[in-house]
């Protein structure tokens, strides 16, 4: 499990979790993603023979919430 922060979650009237949870689990090795709007995290749960942090960040950011991975 990894922690990625995203800035920029409440923006547009909150569907910025909904969206960052999208584009996390379509990320090939993506087996669950939990998104806060509280706390501006996602706990991801991925297979990491397919999936990579910077897959992962890059899709929030692709998506418009740029994030990074936080311990």
């Amino acid at each position: 499990r990894d922690l990625v922060r995203s800035r920029g979650l409440g923006d547009v009237y909150k569907e910025g979790p909904i969206t960052v949870k999208k584009a996390l689990e379509n990320v090939d090795g993506v087996k669950l993603a939990n998104v806060s709007y509280d706390t501006k995290l996602a706990l991801v749960t991925f297979d990491d023979e397919k999936a990579s942090v910077k897959a992962l960040t890059d899709a929030t950011t692709n998506a418009g919430y740029p994030s990074k991975k936080v311990k």
